[in-house]
């Protein structure tokens, strides 16, 4: 079987890093490429969707382009959970011509394999608060 060719180069490509206080907002980013030359239609999913906010989470990107997705992890009461079990989920499409727009596009799939999948695993460096 042919390996299909990737439609976006996904930076960075296997762990997303925050950096900060755990009782704060902490922000990293997610850079998409397109590879091709045209159009490409993307998601981004999250499996602990209350912890974290992506904007933009879905949208276009022309041929050859390049969208900065920043990914806001919220603040947390507790450092004792296991965030090696968040993931992120970056899904992408070649829009076809006849798509209309990139909700259009999702419905049209015929073909799972059509969509590429780019998985992110969530790595935190909390940095200890300093009494006073």
């Amino acid at each position: 079987m042919e390996e299909k060719a990737p439609i976006l180069f996904v930076k960075p490509t296997e762990e997303i890093s925050f950096k900060g206080h755990y009782n704060s907002n902490l922000t990293a980013y997610i850079i998409l490429r397109n590879l091709v030359d045209h159009a490409v239609c993307f998601k981004i999913k999250t499996t602990a969707s209350t912890f974290y906010c992506a904007q933009p989470n879905l949208g276009i990107i022309k041929a050859k382009g390049i969208i900065v997705i920043e990914v806001q992890a919220r603040p947390y009461k507790c450092t004792a959970m296991n965030f090696k079990d968040h993931l992120f989920l970056v899904q992408a499409i070649i829009m076809k011509k006849d798509a209309g727009d990139y909700i259009q596009a999702w419905k049209n799939i015929e073909n799972p394999a059509e969509i590429m999948n780019h998985r992110l695993s969530c790595k935190f460096d909390f940095t200890p608060i300093e009494k006073a």
